[in-house]
């Protein structure tokens, strides 16, 4: 196991059950599986590959690099990515 493995990588979250999805919620929508697509099993927090996890972490690097964000900054949008979808997909 890597670095990445042991320490970054989110783990699969628990489904959410019916009564908890709202409507206007893209919980149950399709997930978009294109050629050129990078994202996880489901909507489930974290139910991605490692691989993936790793790639939307390098393209949340890379896209901060050529924004001019800092170092800093960059560790806050990575840490809310986790927080937010376990780095589930990339997709802006």
């Amino acid at each position: 196991m890597s670095y990445f493995d042991d320490v970054i990588a989110a783990s699969r979250g628990a489904a959410y059950s019916e009564n908890q999805i709202v409507s206007h919620s893209y919980y149950n929508d399709p997930i978009d599986t294109g050629q050129d697509s990078v994202q996880g099993n489901s909507r489930r927090w974290g139910d991605a590959s490692v691989a993936t996890q790793e790639a939307a972490v390098k393209a949340l690097i890379s896209d901060g690099k050529s924004s001019g964000l800092t170092a800093h900054d960059i560790a806050y949008v990575v840490s809310i990515a986790r927080v937010e979808s376990g780095f589930r997909s990339i997709g802006y």
